[in-house]
């Protein structure tokens, strides 16, 4: 399975989404009109997790998980 992180930068955070049928990626077509933040695909969960960690100049830590792809697993 592979994934999609966000990160905020103007609400420094980053989400990790799966990229199979999360909607909420799905409603914004992985663009934000007000530049506010970025998308990044990942092929596994684990390069996921190193890719926020390694933004934590950018999300200040605040990583956490969809809650729509959650409820799905």
């Amino acid at each position: 399975m592979s994934y999609i992180v966000y990160t905020n930068k103007n609400d420094p955070h980053s989400t990790i989404h799966s990229d199979v049928d999360c909607k909420q990626i799905k409603k914004h077509d992985g663009e934000h009109k007000y530049n506010q933040g970025y998308y990044k695909s990942c092929e596994t969960i684990e390069e996921a997790e190193e890719y926020c960690h390694n933004k934590a100049d950018v999300n200040k830590g605040n990583i956490s998980y969809c809650s729509f792809c959650k409820r799905k697993k």
